[in-house]
């Protein structure tokens, strides 16, 4: 540091983060509670079980497809066959492309896996304590 000079000439070779007054302004840090914390965590763990509950239905279900494709017995619905499955069949020449369709069939079908009303509900209570 300089002392005891009433000036002196100077140049500014950086002035970027490694300055004074950036090394003095601190980011603000995000602050959650456990019940947050907890409640995010329990979210991402139930989304990857949704996500793979989805996958190995729609395998199973595109295999399924694949090995029953030639029976056209819908006994469950009291039909012998479905008019459907034949826009369905020129769309699905290969399994990957099935797997795609039944992945999105089962991830609509289990949209409701993870509740968003839990987290809307958490921020109403927070926003009524105050």
């Amino acid at each position: 540091s300089l002392r005891n000079t009433e000036w002196a000439y100077g140049i500014v070779l950086y002035t970027g983060h490694d300055s004074k007054v950036m090394m003095n302004s601190l980011k603000s840090k995000t602050k959650f509670s456990k019940i947050e914390k907890s409640i995010n965590k329990y979210i991402l763990i139930s989304i990857f079980i949704q996500f793979s509950v989805c996958f190995f239905s729609a395998v199973y279900t595109s295999v399924w497809q694949n090995i029953n494709a030639n029976s056209k017995n819908y006994f469950y619905l009291g039909l012998k066959a479905n008019p459907i499955q034949k826009d369905y069949d020129e769309f699905a020449h290969s399994l990957t492309s099935q797997i795609l369709v039944n992945f999105g069939k089962w991830f609509l079908i289990m949209m409701n896996f993870v509740s968003i009303s839990l987290l809307v509900s958490l921020e109403m209570v927070k926003f009524a304590q105050g």
